[in-house]
């Protein structure tokens, strides 16, 4: 598929899903991201041949890879904004979908993918100017992590990590990537307990169209004072 064959289809997706008056506020945000644009963002690698720790979550549950064609509806049952055509496209790309199910219905879902990926921004703009990143072989990038409000901190995610983690390696997987917003103190919280390592900071600025972008190496003790705190008393480093 073009690029220009992609944008009509993301477009198309968008106007079946929300409305021509969200394919509006899109072209609006676009422009004013052209006159001033900002991102601060983390990567994050954890080696997947280190220890896994096994945590459980506060409700007996079940982690697994999205594999019956029953959990799609059940996935956009919590994530709306998504399609079946989406979900299915992904999954026959060989994208996988780490799910936690209490019953039938999904409490956290969680992406991965390798080899040639697409970004969206904030995160194509973490990585640089182009939206697909090529990953070298055995890395996997973890993103679209999400958990429905109503369900957060009983563990869900902490759970799915310990599966996922042991899963993806037995797949062949060495080195899992993830990218984090500076400003999102939680996320990066859990990125620690998970022994993700702190590997660079990215700041991404456009002016007019004019881009900029700088490229730090970095670790925890460069994070934010709350995260550098919490990761010096935290011994799953």
């Amino acid at each position: 598929m073009s690029k220009k064959e992609g944008l009509l289809k993301r477009a198309w997706n968008v106007l079946l899903r929300r409305g021509p008056v969200s394919i509006g506020k899109i072209v609006m945000i676009r422009l004013a991201h052209f006159v001033f644009e900002h991102h601060e963002g983390y990567i994050l690698e954890r080696d997947l041949n280190e220890p896994i720790d096994q945590f459980e979550a506060q409700t007996p549950c079940e982690c697994k890879f999205l594999d019956d064609e029953t959990e799609i509806d059940q996935l956009l049952a919590v994530q709306p904004k998504r399609t079946r055509e989406i979900i299915q496209d992904r999954l026959a790309a060989g994208k996988l979908c780490n799910i936690v199910k209490v019953g039938d219905k999904i409490v956290h879902v969680t992406w991965g993918d390798s080899g040639d990926v697409y970004l969206p921004n904030p995160s194509g703009r973490v990585f640089g100017k182009k939206k697909v990143v090529t990953f070298p072989e055995g890395y996997v990038y973890r993103e679209g992590s999400y958990t429905p409000p109503e369900e957060r901190r009983k563990g869900y995610s902490k759970a799915s990590s310990s599966f996922s983690f042991g899963a993806i390696r037995d797949l062949g997987f060495h080195t899992a990537i993830a990218t984090v917003a500076c400003k999102n103190i939680p996320m990066l919280r859990g990125m620690v307990l998970f022994k993700y390592l702190l590997k660079k900071k990215v700041t991404y600025v456009r002016v007019l169209g004019i881009k900029f972008r700088k490229v730090e190496d970095v670790t925890w003790d460069d994070a934010p004072p709350e995260v550098r705190d919490y990761a010096a008393r935290t011994p799953r480093r």
